[in-house]
């Protein structure tokens, strides 16, 4: 019965240090996400003003 008991309670003790990591890789993932929408969000801006300003005579 003791046995029982003290996998019970080393598992109880393993779970916030998981949680833990968790929080850890689900942070770092968002923001990687953040930076690579970041990047991509620039670089379409950036290429639709070039667009923008060859079309545009005054920016010749």
């Amino acid at each position: 019965m003791a046995h029982k008991w003290e996998e019970q309670t080393a598992s109880t003790e393993r779970a916030p240090m998981s949680g833990f990591l968790v929080s850890l890789l689900t942070r770092a993932a968002v923001i990687a996400i953040e930076m690579v929408v970041t990047r991509l969000v620039t670089r379409l801006w950036t290429e639709y003003a070039h667009s923008r300003d060859a079309a545009n005579p005054a920016f010749a």
